[in-house]
């Protein structure tokens, strides 16, 4: 117990940084629990479009969607998630698929899809980098 109380103090900046990285952890696994928003992994994703028609909606900026993009994914940038019943023309039962660049913010705007009406609405885990990373198709200028 002595040495652990001993690393603490010689290194303070590295536990903080560790308490703090932890912190963050917890506190966006309970975030994502609670919006009722199941996370999907690339292939499982991938059933979801071929078997039940699910549409994959991009949160990313503009030119990032114009570069590449998922099968069939329709655009729409975080501001106008609140419109989105008007842009996206998915049926209400529809499983939409939501993902950004990483996987970070597509959560919430997932969870103001659920609360806008849709009731099949899932964050792509890891998001576009990891549907990229997994070799599945792109469309877009530079899908190739």
């Amino acid at each position: 117990m002595g040495q652990l109380l001993e690393f603490v103090r010689n290194h303070l900046i590295l536990v903080s940084a560790f308490a703090a990285v932890l912190t963050w952890l917890i506190v966006s696994e309970v975030m994502r629990a609670t919006r009722g928003v199941k996370s999907l992994e690339p292939g499982m994703a991938t059933h979801l479009y071929n078997r039940q028609d699910a549409l994959f909606v991009d949160i990313r900026g503009d030119a990032e969607f114009l570069d590449s993009h998922l099968p069939g994914a329709v655009h729409l940038p975080p501001k106008s998630v609140g419109d989105a019943a008007k842009k996206l023309k998915a049926k209400p039962q529809q499983p939409l698929i939501v993902y950004c660049n990483a996987g970070n913010t597509s959560g919430r705007a997932a969870a103001q899809l659920r609360a806008a009406g849709f009731a099949n609405v899932y964050e792509l885990k890891g998001g576009f980098g990891a549907w990229r990373s997994a070799g599945y198709p792109l469309e877009g200028k530079k899908a190739g």
